[in-house]
């Protein structure tokens, strides 16, 4: 597709689109790693039915990023 790390691109999210819509029409659970909180509810109502919404990896990482933000200060 040409549009590696910009899941948001007009062409990714229809292919999302088409897959999800592919999966049910099959009969299966569609699912999906969602990376940006707002597109949940998008996704959900494109039929998602299970959406991993975070990665040990991801949660530890924002969480040390927004600590040390805060310790930039400090002498």
């Amino acid at each position: 597709m040409g549009h590696t790390g910009d899941a948001s691109h007009p062409e990714v999210q229809e292919a999302i689109a088409h897959v999800i819509a592919r999966t049910a029409a099959a009969g299966k659970a569609p699912g999906l790693f969602g990376t940006d909180p707002a597109k949940f509810d998008d996704y959900v109502k494109l039929g998602v039915r299970m959406l991993a919404v975070g990665a040990d990896s991801l949660v530890l990482g924002n969480g040390l990023r927004s600590l040390a933000a805060g310790t930039s200060n400090l002498g």
